[in-house]
């Protein structure tokens, strides 16, 4: 029992947090992060974000042109950013 315990201990400290800081027309930061096992794992997790906030928001890209989004890790490394922009 006590191995079990201490294995999933020591998973869930392996986990890093990575932030997912938008720019549309303003900065809003993310503060709260989510935890993934690698940078593989938020990549993903940032593309697929990038997709969800253009698929549930499209008023809010069509008014500003553009979208950003980067991703750092717990250390304010940047590890991934995206960059869409609309062309009228």
């Amino acid at each position: 029992m006590a191995f079990l315990i201490w294995t999933a201990l020591l998973k869930v400290s392996d986990l890093t947090r990575y932030f997912f800081h938008v720019e549309r027309q303003k900065s809003e930061p993310d503060n709260s992060g989510f935890e993934y096992a690698n940078h593989a794992e938020a990549k993903k997790a940032a593309v697929r974000y990038a997709g969800e906030l253009l698929q549930y928001n499209p008023d809010l890209f069509q008014k500003t042109g553009s979208l950003k989004l980067k991703l750092t890790d717990s250390n304010d490394h940047q590890v991934l950013e995206i960059k869409i922009s609309a062309i009228h």
